[in-house]
């Protein structure tokens, strides 16, 4: 007996396209890597930790979208970092507690297009002003450093700050972009840590 095809029998499937891991890393390192930095975590730490969340997730869920994977990044990232940091978690977690509170506020302030309007803006201030903005929030100076650098007085320095960071929420929100509350603000994450 020979046995002939099936005239209705279907074609064999194709293989289903390849999930696509580095599109995934692509589209959120940058996001996740600003969330660990607003956390706490130094540079060298937040690599690290990055790419343990990455490794983590993907391995557990590998054929997810990049946005259903973000919240499940984020929240494995923030429980690697404070396993990391043991010894001083009540403070760290009071600290991640409000910052996500604040992101649920203002989801798009970690977001790639959130981060080049900021550029674009920062573009716009006199070299002075971006100067002070970068001694006193990027690199963490005092402000008597950032004062001293300037060639201000304390108060000049002060006043220049505060100006500046007026001129940045301006122009973001002349480009439609809501910016992340103020430092004094009750919406800023220091200000909702329980004492």
């Amino acid at each position: 007996m020979t046995h002939e095809p099936d005239a209705d029998r279907q074609p064999p499937r194709a293989a289903p396209s390849a999930f696509d891991a580095t599109a995934v890393v692509r589209s959120q390192q940058n996001a996740l890597w600003r969330y660990l930095r607003l956390l706490g975590c130094r540079p060298d730490e937040a690599e690290d930790v990055l790419q343990d969340a990455f490794v983590r997730v993907l391995a557990r869920y590998p054929r997810h979208a990049a946005r259903e994977l973000q919240p499940l990044l984020r929240t494995t990232a923030r429980n690697r970092f404070l396993e990391l940091r043991r010894r001083r978690q009540p403070e760290l977690v009071a600290w991640s507690d409000a910052v996500d509170a604040w992101l649920a506020a203002c989801p798009s302030a970690l977001d790639d297009d959130w981060s080049e309007q900021l550029a674009a803006c920062l573009a716009e201030l006199s070299p002075r002003a971006r100067s002070g903005l970068t001694l006193r929030h990027v690199e963490d100076r005092p402000i008597d450093d950032v004062a001293r650098q300037l060639g201000l007085a304390r108060t000049g320095a002060l006043t220049l700050l505060q100006r500046s960071r007026d001129a940045l929420r301006a122009c973001l929100a002349r480009r439609g972009v809501a910016a992340p509350p103020s430092a004094t603000s009750r919406e800023h994450p220091a200000n909702r840590i329980p004492s």
